[in-house]
């Protein structure tokens, strides 16, 4: 039986034989003729963000000098994956969970874990990360994450949480010593060996840094601290990573992808060295560091970033001495904050399962899905289960585990990796020669990359170039207000500083001057020491701080979204949102593409669009307009039309209502464009339009923006 199945699946194979496999040449001699006589490189080539050209096709020969074609996952330079072989689960469902207090945070933790979670993802609320004293930042508490002020707080949110079988991932900031103390001293009180506890507890001072432009310690203290973390754990917890290597605040900046890793690697060589410094061993230094990146809505770019990034990453390792456990690169992702949309945030579950996608098949080694919602609220129960389900159906349903770098030997995927592999690398050698991560972030390297690359993708964006889907695209004025909402946490918050404010000032005890070993905060941690007691301490420590600019964060959309909210606070003020009137001239087939484009150029910013009856004359189209209470104008027809009314009729609507801002949809020739504007016309709309800019100067002149800015 398998004889005869091969022999007729040869003999298929030999009468395709009859047909010449064409050359490229060939293949691109045709293309040129289907084009008829645009140029082939500007309608088929393509350049991405960071310079590089992408080719309509690739072939064999693309990836013929390349290495990784003809490598294993888990060997050097573990392009491929650090992996050599499949596990249990692909990679882990790491859901961030940022809830207020310790209480609610134990009893969401506890039943998404039941529900598919596998590992416990804390987000800490900013003033915890800074080591500040809830009871002075009581407005602020559990705002952007959970509220931990001492053990006792650490207890309550991991009450019932078995650790030697849930791996933690937690970013603590610039020093986590304190956070890492508490963790071990629960460990010890519930008879659990701190080599069992697996995951991620660490610090990233240079991204709190970026993100807020000042550290509340000094440099050389955060590094002590990072060291000390990183020393006990290897002698204690081996499976715990210490240190924390995070892409997101340049990546929601705007830059490029290959800016976003060459400012990754800098920022791994620079806690490197500074550890290596401290008397750590490179090894040991490499098995401590998760990375951490976001991961955007550009697929194929997205799966060869994580796949350069460990490229990269094994070279520089490799060069410090480690070994190859030491140059594997562990590391999550997290889907974009920055392509997440306010408006239909609906939308925003299709981008989370891409991004995901891309992170699945590039390999990454625990990922956390963006609950829709993520811009609008605080996740809900409802959000959080179809973001952890996305990693779930990716796993379960579509198979994406089953095969380790299923990208692999793509010539499009290899080829891509390997240029974004050299021109990441030529980037990174910059911020080097500007003497490290630190001088560039003090120089305003970074800074300087991501406004550049962020007015780069907004200008595509406003011109609509790129499109995001209900926001300067195929917007929903419908939209109705999301069903699920976010549960009110201000009453547990307040119950919470109700009960601090009888027990912090209680502990409060007299402190040492300094904290030079992490015995001595694990002694702290355990007698009830308040955290922003011992931040104090290395408030003292600390000899000079640093401060930068800081990374301007932000969203794509957001330009677009402050025009849908001048329109809808306009609504609730006036009873409508501002409105805008079609006036077609001929016949539907005539005017309808259009009418089309106008609706929908118009609906973007919130706009109400009414149509008119057709008009086959200019007295016919004034009857139309003459009763008309509307004051924005819109003459929608083909070229053959404008040709023999346009004219007489904006002169004619010009006399009858002076004040009418008029605009034309359709580009036209010059000579007839210029005898328009002198008839009266203000603007044309088309597809080479500014978009926004177009829609932010009639709100102004309407009074439905005041000091906006573009």
């Amino acid at each position: 039986m398998d004889c005869r199945n091969t022999m007729e699946k040869r003999k298929d194979l030999e009468l395709f034989s009859e047909f010449p496999i064409p050359t490229y040449e060939q293949w691109r001699a045709i293309a040129e003729k289907s084009l008829k006589g645009a140029a082939f490189d500007e309608k088929l080539l393509t350049r991405t963000d960071d310079g590089i050209v992408l080719q309509p096709m690739y072939q064999k020969k693309d990836i013929e000098d390349l290495e990784t074609p003809n490598t294993l996952p888990g060997m050097f330079p573990f392009t491929r994956g650090s992996k050599a072989r499949l596990e249990k689960r692909p990679w882990e469902v790491s859901q961030e969970l940022a809830i207020a207090v310790p209480e609610q945070f134990n009893k969401v933790a506890i039943l998404d874990l039941k529900r598919g979670q596998s590992v416990l993802n804390i987000v800490l609320d900013q003033g915890t990360k800074r080591g500040e004293s809830p009871l002075n930042r009581q407005e602020q508490v559990g705002h952007s994450g959970l509220c931990l002020s001492n053990l006792k707080d650490v207890e309550c949110a991991l009450k019932e949480i078995d650790l030697s079988s849930t791996p933690l991932y937690i970013d603590a900031g610039a020093i986590s010593t304190s956070l890492l103390a508490s963790i071990t001293a629960l460990l010890e009180k519930e008879e659990v060996p701190a080599a069992e506890l697996r995951g991620v507890i660490a610090a990233d001072p240079l991204h709190e840094l970026s993100r807020n432009g000042e550290l509340p310690y000094g440099l050389e203290i955060v590094f002590d601290q990072l060291a000390q973390g990183t020393n006990w754990a290897r002698q204690h917890a081996p499976k715990v990573k210490t240190i924390l290597i995070q892409s997101h605040c340049y990546h929601n900046g705007g830059v490029s992808a290959t800016e976003e890793l060459a400012i990754a690697l800098s920022t791994g060589v620079d806690y490197v060295q500074r550890l290596i410094e401290r008397g750590l061993d490179p090894d040991e230094i490499g098995k401590a560091i998760c990375f951490s990146y976001s991961i955007g809505s550009q697929m194929f770019t997205e799966i060869a970033k994580l796949r350069a990034a460990r490229t990269l990453w094994a070279a520089i390792m490799k060069a410090f001495g480690a070994s190859e456990d030491g140059q594997k690169m562990y590391l999550h992702g997290r889907t974009s904050a920055y392509t997440k949309t306010l408006f239909d945030p609906y939308v925003n579950m299709l981008r989370g399962t891409g991004e995901a996608f891309a992170a699945a098949v590039g390999g990454a080694d625990s990922i956390h899905v963006s609950p829709f919602d993520e811009v609008i609220q605080k996740s809900t129960s409802f959000s959080r289960r179809i973001a952890r389900n996305t990693s779930i159906i990716l796993q379960e349903e579509a198979h994406i585990g089953k095969t380790i770098d299923p990208a692999g030997g793509s010539w499009y995927v290899e080829h891509l990796t390997n240029e974004l592999s050299k021109k990441a690398w030529t980037l990174f050698q910059e911020i080097e020669k500007n003497g490290g991560i630190i001088e560039a972030l003090k120089q305003g390297l970074p800074q300087k990359w991501a406004k550049a690359s962020s007015a780069q993708r907004e200008e595509r964006v406003k011109y609509r170039r790129d499109v995001i889907v209900g926001t300067n695209q195929y917007v929903n004025l419908d939209e109705k207000p999301l069903q699920f909402v976010a549960e009110d946490e201000s009453e547990a918050i307040q119950q919470y500083l109700n009960r601090l404010q009888a027990t912090l000032e209680k502990s409060e005890k007299p402190l040492p001057e300094a904290l030079h070993q992490f015995s001595d905060i694990q002694s702290l941690v355990k007698a009830g020491v308040p955290f922003y007691q011992i931040t104090q301490v290395f408030q003292q420590m600390s000899k000079e701080l640093l401060s930068i600019k800081p990374i301007n964060e932000k969203r794509i959309g957001e330009p677009f979204e402050r025009l849908r909210l001048a329109t809808k606070a306009y609504d609730e003020k006036n009873g409508s949102r501002p409105q805008v009137a079609l006036l077609p001239i001929g016949s539907l087939a005539v005017h309808k593409p259009r009418s089309d484009f106008a609706r929908g150029f118009f609906e973007v910013a919130g706009f109400e669009v009414s149509r008119l009856k057709e008009s086959e004359s200019v007295e016919q189209a004034l009857e139309q307009v003459r009763p008309l209470t509307v004051d924005t104008l819109v003459l929608c027809s083909s070229d053959e039309y404008y040709d023999e009314l346009a004219v007489p009729l904006v002169k004619a609507l010009r006399k009858e209502k002076p004040d009418l801002t008029l605009y034309l949809a359709g580009r036209l020739k010059n000579t007839r464009t210029n005898e328009l504007i002198e008839a009266g016309i203000d603007d044309f709309i088309h597809r080479q339009s500014n978009n926004y800019e177009v829609l932010h100067q009639l709100l102004r002149k309407k009074g439905v923006l005041q000091d906006e800015k573009a």
